[in-house]
C-alpha cells in the first residue's frame, strides 16, 4: 500500500513539474510575440520621429 501511495505521489509530482514547464514555455512565447510587438512599434516610431525632424 505504501508503494503504491508512493508510486501515486510521483507520478503527481512529475505531471505537476510538466504541466509547470509547459505554463513557462506559453509564457515565454506570449512575452516574444509581444516583444517582437514592441520592436516593430519602436521601429515605426524612431522612423515617423527621423520625418518630423526633417521637418523641423
Amino acid at each position: 500500500e505504501k508503494r503504491r501511495q508512493n508510486t501515486i505521489a510521483a507520478r503527481r509530482s512529475r505531471q505537476r513539474k510538466l504541466q509547470y514547464v509547459r505554463d513557462l514555455e506559453s509564457r515565454v512565447q506570449s512575452l516574444a510575440a509581444e516583444r517582437d510587438a514592441l520592436i516593430t512599434k519602436i521601429e515605426k516610431l524612431e522612423e515617423r520621429n527621423e520625418i518630423f525632424k526633417e521637418l523641423l
